[in-house]
C-alpha cells in the first residue's frame, strides 16, 4: 500500500464516521439512527482494517473484524429488537436541544479539534522534555523542567 492510498483511505474513514456523527444529530427516528450506528460501525472497521493492512498487523485484522461483527451487526441487531419491543410509542427521541443548534456545537467542536490538534502535545503535563546539543534536558521555561503538577508535587523521581 503506497502511503499516498494510505492517506486518503484514513481520510475516506475518518470522514465517514464524522458524516455518521452528524448524521446522528441530524435524525430524530431511532431506526434511522441505529442504521447510521451500524454505518459508524462499519466505518471504523474500515479504519482499523487501513492500520492493519498498512502496518501488516494480524492483531489489527482481528480487531477490525471484530469491530466489524459486533459494532456492525450484533448491536444493531440488538438494539432493533430492543426498539421493536419498546412499543410504537418510542420511535423518535427527544433532543435537549434542537437540530440547528446541535449540528452548529458539532460543527465548531470538529473545527478546534482540527486547529487545535498539534498544539495538544505543546500543553500536554507529561512530554519529556527536548534535548539540547548537548545532549541534556532543556526547559523553555527556565531553570526547571517539571511539569506543573510534578512542581507542586514532593514525589516526583524525574530525571531533570
Amino acid at each position: 500500500m503506497t502511503e499516498t492510498l494510505y492517506v486518503q483511505l484514513l481520510d475516506l474513514a475518518c470522514g465517514a464516521l464524522l458524516l455518521c456523527a452528524v448524521l446522528v444529530l441530524w435524525r430524530r427516528e431511532l431506526a434511522v439512527i441505529i442504521r447510521v450506528f451500524a454505518a459508524q460501525g462499519v466505518a471504523l472497521a474500515a479504519l482499523v482494517a487501513v492500520l492493519a493492512a498498512h502496518q501488516h498487523s494480524p492483531e489489527l485484522w482481528v480487531v477490525a473484524v471484530g469491530l466489524l461483527i459486533l459494532r456492525g451487526g450484533v448491536l444493531p441487531w440488538l438494539l432493533t429488537r430492543a426498539l421493536a419491543a419498546g412499543g410504537p410509542r418510542r420511535r423518535e427521541t427527544r433532543p435537549l436541544v434542537n437540530v440547528a443548534a446541535s449540528l452548529l456545537a458539532a460543527a465548531v467542536l470538529a473545527f478546534l479539534a482540527t486547529r487545535c490538534r498539534g498544539r495538544w502535545w505543546r500543553w500536554h503535563p507529561h512530554r519529556p522534555p527536548r534535548q539540547s546539543r548537548s545532549g541534556s534536558p532543556s526547559c523553555s521555561s527556565g531553570s526547571s523542567c517539571l511539569p506543573p503538577a510534578a512542581a507542586r508535587s514532593r514525589s516526583w523521581s524525574g530525571s531533570c
